[in-house]
């Protein structure tokens, strides 16, 4: 196996799994934002969901540098490459909005459960439009 194949591979397992555990984990978030938003939990939450998107960020860096290596270089010819343009758009709105969730320090319940309900809508948007434009 070359070495290519194998960076892309775990990139993309990291990548999967790391973009799947901040989605769940803000859905489950959600759910039970009564019980989860004003506790510790939060706290954890919000360590836990930083270390995934750092790890997603990373991992989808090196999968655009593996693309850019097999040609890919203009990303608006192909469906790919726009549905790439558009998680990347999405991921940068879901990060300010993300940032903006750790840096609130107030008790309103219904700001962070909004926060929250952004950034699930805006995952849930971007991955409807990759596998539209993907498939």
């Amino acid at each position: 196996m070359d070495i290519v194949g194998f960076i892309w591979k775990i990139s993309y397992m990291a990548h999967m799994i790391t973009n799947s555990a901040f989605f769940g984990s803000s859905v489950l978030m959600l759910l039970a934002c009564e019980y989860t938003c004003e506790s510790k939990v939060l706290s954890i939450y919000k360590k836990f969901s930083s270390i995934f998107l750092i790890v997603s960020f990373l991992s989808g860096i090196g999968l655009l540098s593996i693309l850019s290596m097999g040609g890919m270089d203009d990303l608006t010819t192909n469906n790919v490459g726009i549905s790439i343009l558009f998680m990347v758009g999405g991921f940068s709105i879901l990060v300010f909005i993300f940032i903006f969730l750790l840096l609130y320090k107030g008790d309103s319940l219904k700001t962070k459960k909004i926060l929250i309900q952004v950034m699930v809508l805006i995952y849930f948007l971007v991955y409807l439009s990759r596998v539209y434009l993907v498939h």
